[in-house]
């Protein structure tokens, strides 16, 4: 999600972003025949009440569960993480340190036109990091055209593909993304 918002706000606002990183992401594939009605209607129902994060009696279960959604993870690697992305409860739960409303529903659908002509107002450098096993290879590796119109919205744009990674490409192959980072943060 954070691509998402960060290229929509670097398409509003070009004049405050120097530089943009995407992290596995080039928009959402829409379900066809989205109803805004529907959208609504599902939206509101969801808000009915706070949403809740799934919760873990300490860190091992965390890092267990990471491991499970995550096999590119090892034990070191899920046990750093179930310490530094979590947050512990008033009665000694662990929850992961992330804002439940994010798992609520959009109350529009999502239109990869209206994506596109934001990204197109961007004016900064963009650093696509792209998973090879990731949401986008899932999401448009059948759909090599509209897969390009995308990335064809950014008129200045990188792409490189991070191997042997998922979408969390940050936790399966750190040193790749911050070898990419530091090349493209470097400055004359």
């Amino acid at each position: 999600m954070g691509a998402n918002i960060a290229s929509m706000y670097a398409g509003v606002r070009p004049e405050r972003i120097a530089q943009l990183v995407m992290l596995d992401f080039v928009g959402l594939k829409p379900e066809i025949n989205t109803d805004a009605s529907v959208a609504m209607g599902n939206w509101l129902a969801a808000i009915q009440e706070q949403p809740k994060l799934r919760t873990y009696p300490d860190h091992e279960s965390l890092a267990r569960r990471l491991m499970a959604i995550n096999p590119r993870l090892d034990e070191k690697k899920a046990s750093f993480l179930s310490r530094t992305t979590s947050r512990m409860l008033p009665d000694g739960q662990i929850e992961m340190a992330c804002d439940p409303w994010h798992k609520v529903p959009s109350p529009t659908p999502y239109r990869a036109e209206d994506a596109k002509a934001t990204w197109r107002k961007i004016e900064a450098p963009v650093l696509m990091l792209i998973a090879d096993q990731g949401y986008v290879d899932q999401r448009f590796s059948n759909d090599y055209d509209e897969y390009r119109s995308r990335i064809e919205s950014f008129s200045n744009v990188q792409v490189i593909t991070i191997s042997d990674s998922g979408h969390n490409v940050q936790h399966d192959q750190p040193e790749q993304i911050a070898s990419a980072l530091e090349e493209f943060f470097v400055r004359d």
